[in-house]
């Protein structure tokens, strides 16, 4: 994580079963697959899978219910994440956590300002960030021809 970045805070409870399931993490198998992600010790780490930059850090700690998020870097480094808006990034990190991670289908959040009748693209730049189909389609969706 660069020295630019910000602290946000995510009110998000992971159960054990949850968490298990973040800390096997994604690994990049293909060029369409955007993201490397993995956790060690109480941290997950989101990586873009072609430059490497480490965009997202969660740390989570113990709870009855689970694991809560207690601490949430973002990247802010203008050379290696153009996304400034921390309401956007939370949206982004729980499309990837639930989508990527979880095998829950979430509909993918849209930059602020941008309305769905004003992209006509969006299904490009959905992949482009995400590295899913359009509509909205999670990775365990796909075949595992697809997701290999």
């Amino acid at each position: 994580m660069p020295s630019q970045h910000a602290v946000l805070t995510w009110e998000r409870i992971f159960t054990a079963h949850e968490w298990g399931r973040i800390g096997r993490g994604v690994i990049p198998r293909r060029m369409e697959h955007k993201w490397f992600v993995f956790v060690e010790g109480d941290t997950a780490h989101f990586h873009r899978s072609w430059t490497g930059f480490c965009i997202y850090q969660m740390q989570v700690r113990p709870v009855s219910q689970g694991f809560a998020v207690q601490g949430l870097l973002v990247n802010r480094d203008p050379e290696q994440n153009r996304c400034t808006h921390d309401e956007y990034d939370l949206a982004l990190l729980d499309f990837l956590t639930s989508n990527l991670l979880l095998g829950q289908w979430k509909p993918f959040p849209l930059p602020p300002g941008l309305a769905p009748a004003e992209t006509p693209g969006m299904g490009l730049f959905q992949h482009h960030v995400a590295g899913t189909g359009y509509p909205e389609i999670n990775m365990h969706d796909r075949s595992p021809e697809e997701s290999e």
